[in-house]
């Protein structure tokens, strides 16, 4: 959910399509995400068939999902770290796994 909001927060395409495949989930995931964005956190998210995209209704998001998307960015990261510190320093992988940590704290520190 946290890609997904950032991802209307810089007016980026959003599809259930689009997004599905950006984060290799399943557009049944993805859809459920939305879903609950809108009918269970209240986010001001709507689908523009102009753009054929979903958007932002209003310029800001309520507190608590701002909240919400620190915490899981948050969250992502330290995954992203634990996972990258199993890793052999030598391995590709390592490497990889250090330029997305990288990423994602950069996500964190530059979410507004």
């Amino acid at each position: 959910m946290g890609r997904i909001v950032e991802l209307l927060k810089l007016g980026k395409k959003v599809t259930v399509a689009t997004v599905a495949e950006d984060l290799q989930f399943s557009s049944r995931t993805v859809a459920r995400d939305l879903d609950y964005l809108v009918h269970v956190l209240g986010a001001p998210i709507e689908y523009d068939r102009i753009q054929r995209s979903f958007v932002l209704t209003e310029k800001g998001l309520p507190l608590i999902l701002d909240l919400y998307i620190r915490s899981h960015l948050r969250q992502e990261a330290k995954r992203a770290i634990d996972h990258t510190s199993t890793l052999a320093p030598e391995s590709e992988e390592f490497v990889g796994g250090l330029a997305y940590v990288h990423e994602v704290i950069g996500r964190v520190l530059s979410y507004q």
